[in-house]
């Protein structure tokens, strides 16, 4: 982190207590937190109906993790990881001519998510922040903007 000795910001200083950092895993990728990163894998969470076989393992996987989602993530992040992964991530799915629609399909556990995260509101009280870590006064840059 930079140390600006002419005019007096210090980089880090203002990042330890300036800088709100909270748990990126738990808040943008709940479902991947929950099942992993497997594209496929939350497909098929999305797509399970919410009306059949409640004692089924896929129904209580996409019923838990939906729910889960809902009440203790800001977001669901949906990427489409183009080259960048091994398997194919939701995104890449969804966008396929023969899943057309699976996003929306009616009575699915994607459709539940959607409703939900409209008409829903959480109850908890905050969501997990991190405390920022202290830069090692060893690596600080005490520096000029164009020195550095």
């Amino acid at each position: 982190m930079l140390e600006e000795p002419n005019d007096g910001f210090n980089g880090a200083d203002y990042y330890e207590s300036k800088v709100l950092l909270f748990d990126s895993l738990s808040e943008d990728w709940g479902a991947e937190e929950m099942i992993g990163f497997s594209g496929e894998e939350l497909f098929d969470v999305l797509k399970t109906k919410t009306d059949v076989d409640k004692g089924g393992e896929a129904w209580k996987k996409a019923y838990q993790t939906i729910w889960r989602l809902l009440t203790k993530s800001s977001m669901q992040k949906i990427t489409h990881g183009k080259n960048l992964t091994k398997g194919l991530s939701l995104g890449i799915l969804w966008d396929l001519k023969e899943n057309e629609g699976a996003d929306v399909e009616k009575g699915s556990f994607a459709e539940l998510l959607r409703w939900g995260s409209v008409h829903l509101e959480q109850e908890r009280k905050e969501i997990k922040y991190i405390e920022a870590p202290k830069m090692d006064p060893e690596k600080r840059l005490k520096k000029g903007l164009l020195e550095a």
